[in-house]
């Protein structure tokens, strides 16, 4: 990724630090903050977009697991399974939007 990444500020590429900002975790979302060693600024962005008040990658996780027929707990061993950070506290509330969208339909 350091390849691909130079400042907005003073676009040098050479001295860019990617840090993942673990406070910021939302599930499987994460804040990524772009600090540049060289003009001394920093960027941060979220590695997901947000719909409907929540973020899509975990939205994705749980269509998932319902697509398979599988709940919060299988959530919790494929991300552990998959090296990846826990699947969101409130994975059932991401259920509760896909029952909604499908009464309204």
């Amino acid at each position: 990724m350091k390849n691909l990444l130079c400042c907005k500020y003073c676009c040098s590429s050479e001295k860019i630090e990617l840090r993942e900002d673990l406070k910021s975790r939302r599930g499987l979302a994460v804040s990524l903050e772009i600090i540049c060693h060289n003009c001394e600024e920093s960027t941060s962005t979220m590695s997901s977009k947000i719909s409907n008040k929540c973020y899509d990658v975990n939205l994705r996780l749980t269509y998932g697991m319902r697509a398979i027929v599988k709940g919060g707990a299988a959530a919790r061993i494929f991300c552990g399974l998959m090296n990846l950070p826990p699947p969101p506290a409130k994975f059932e509330r991401h259920n509760s939007l896909f029952l909604n969208v499908l009464k309204n339909n």
